[in-house]
């Protein structure tokens, strides 16, 4: 008979416990052990189970899937600002090209008009 004290809220009751540690049964050898010794080691890893299982609380602080899709609509928010903000320096850029070649074409009719000449840098 397993001892009280396996009793916890989050696995219940012995029958439960016995069979959430089932596959200790499987790798001990019911021959070779005493009972008092795998009731001890099936002890041990009860409380271990207990100890680190995972809680309601703990797992309230993992991803899901709201997290997700909050996380890609930020994600793709600020890829769009990027995207927009590169379009946006492309037209700066052609627009400036565009100043420049006309300053540069104005520059040189008035080295013409001047007879002026001008060297290409």
């Amino acid at each position: 008979m397993l001892p009280p004290e396996i009793r916890t809220p989050m696995f219940g009751t012995r029958a439960e416990v016995a069979c959430t540690c089932a596959w200790v049964c499987v790798v001990v050898s019911w021959s070779h052990m005493s009972q008092e010794q795998m009731l001890k080691d099936i002890l041990d890893t009860v409380r271990f189970l207990r100890d680190h299982a995972v809680s309601k609380e703990d797992a309230s602080d993992f991803v899901t899937k709201e997290n997700l899709r909050q996380a890609k609509s930020e994600i793709m928010t600020h890829v769009d600002s990027f995207i927009v903000l590169h379009q946006k320096l492309d037209t700066e850029l052609v627009a400036l090209r565009g100043k420049y070649d006309r300053l540069e074409g104005q520059l040189q009719q008035i080295a013409r008009h001047l007879n002026l000449r001008l060297q290409d840098a």
